[in-house]
Formats: structure tokens, sequence, C-alpha cells
């Protein structure tokens, strides 16, 4: 986390996830920390990693489920892009 970074930290997070999810390093049905010990580790507040989670859940790349804790989503459709950036 850059505190000094104008990105608020609920969106280095989410970042910071995403990319682990897109290049391999956490993969479809893995935990996420809970959010205790994900603020803790992080050294943020509670609610800041319930944004990101919540973010990563409404982008279909996490699932929340109470009690259990979020998980890394299974793999959703690829989108292709041709050579302009056009689907």
């Amino acid at each position: 986390m850059d505190r000094d970074s104008p990105v608020p930290l609920y969106h280095q997070i989410v970042e910071s996830l995403r990319y682990r999810i897109a290049t391999g390093q956490l993969r479809a049905g893995d935990a996420l920390p809970t959010l205790r010990d994900a603020a803790k580790r992080w050294k943020v507040n509670l609610h800041t990693v319930r944004r990101a989670y919540g973010e990563l859940a409404n982008a279909g790349l996490v699932v929340i489920r109470r009690p259990q804790g979020a998980t890394v989503a299974a793999a959703g459709p690829v989108m292709k892009l041709s050579v302009d950036g056009l689907a």
C-alpha cells in the first residue's frame, strides 16, 4: 500500500488482487483473507477491505458468501480483441 499515492487504498487493493487473478497467482476457488485478517495484514480499516472486496464482486472476479468469506470466482467468458482494439 502506498499511503502517499492519490489512488485510494481500496482501489490499490482492488488492482493488486485483480492483477494476481489475471496472472494466475490467485485461481478460481482460492479463498481471500477474511476482512479482519486482510485489514490487519495490509494495515487498513476493515471497511476499506470490505469496499475493495465489494468492487471485485461487482466486477465478477470474486464471490462473497457469508459466513464462508470471499473466493476467486470461476473464470468467465474471455473477451477477444481484434488488431484495431474492437471486438
